[in-house]
């Protein structure tokens, strides 16, 4: 059986976006330059991102070093997403403005999502450093550490988070996850953390998805991981990791009936999805049905699944 990997919830830059502000500066132009703001404005809060940098454009030709039409030109691009415009656009702000600290904040989650965690890290502990209370920064230094794969720094933001923000139930996740996720995992600090993003949110899906995979694997415990899977299951019915990790751990009991279940709804909902093709051909050979064995093999190995065709080699021949 294959390794389960712990899922992410990954961070939303909504979520956690600093507020901005509405008003615009009014320049030489006047109301010309109102107007496509208002336009650029009116077409981002309907995401039409590509009309608001249009209209946005616009205003910043009249206006080329406007901070505020810069910035939003900035997450415009963020968001479609275009990070290399995006990043021009947060450098161009803080070439004229070292000092703004949003753009420190929205270029962080550019460089975060680009994989590029040390520069994300840098960017949020700038804007952390203008507001020691802002517990979106601070947050998202611990998720850039996460990336970094520096657990032990993230779950100190994360815990200097709830500090700031009590009984947060993503930053108790994260510590969680963390803590699970070590070089050297601690298991019972992942099960406290995973419990008390639990009891903030009974209709939480990560730490349900996670809770189960570590009772499985770390506790031995097939029946609370079969049950935290389900859980999960009924809070998401469309993940379709839930699915298939649960088929996994019926495929380990060797309980491959249950586990050909499994498969079977995660491909009527996902009819491409190679590997659930790859993991229900084991099932049927499992169960001894050989000709559905080398039919499922032959859909995995057509999507894509190079282990299909590693299997085909040995059983259809």
């Amino acid at each position: 059986m294959q390794a389960l990997p712990a899922i992410i919830n990954r961070h939303s830059m909504t979520k956690y976006l600093f507020a901005l502000s509405l008003l615009f500066s009014q320049c030489s132009s006047g109301q010309t330059f109102a107007d496509y703001a208002k336009l650029g404005f009116t077409a981002q809060q309907n995401k039409n991102y590509q009309e608001a940098i249009t209209q946005y454009s616009k205003a910043q030709k009249l206006e080329p070093h406007n901070i505020d039409i810069n910035r939003r030109i900035g997450l415009m691009y963020y968001y479609l997403p275009k990070y290399d415009s995006a990043l021009f656009y947060y450098n161009l702000v803080l070439t004229d403005n070292p000092n703004d600290s949003i753009s420190y904040y929205q270029r962080g989650f550019v460089y975060l999502d680009s994989g590029e965690y040390q520069k994300a890290v840098n960017d949020f502990t700038t804007a952390f450093d203008f507001s020691k209370t802002s517990a979106d920064a601070c947050f998202n230094i611990g998720k850039s550490y996460s990336g970094l794969g520096n657990f032990n720094k993230a779950i100190e933001y994360y815990k200097m988070t709830l500090t700031l923000l009590p009984n947060d139930k993503i930053s108790f996740y994260e510590i969680g996850y963390s803590y699970a996720s070590s070089s050297v995992p601690n298991k019972d600090s992942a099960l406290k953390y995973y419990n008390k993003a639990i009891e903030q949110d009974k209709n939480y899906y990560d730490p349900y998805f996670n809770r189960g995979l570590l009772y499985a694997k770390q506790f031995k415990d097939l029946k609370k991981g079969h049950q935290d899977l389900e859980k999960s299951i009924t809070i998401r019915p469309k993940n379709q990791l839930s699915y298939l990790y649960n088929g996994l751990l019926y495929f380990d009991e060797k309980e491959f009936g249950k586990a050909k279940d499994m498969y079977d709804k995660v491909i009527l909902q996902y009819p491409d999805y190679a590997q659930a093709y790859y993991e229900r051909a084991r099932a049927w050979y499992g169960i001894g049905i050989l000709n559905m064995v080398c039919k499922d093999l032959d859909k995995a190995e057509a999507l894509g699944f190079a282990q299909a065709t590693e299997g085909k080699k040995q059983l259809c021949k």
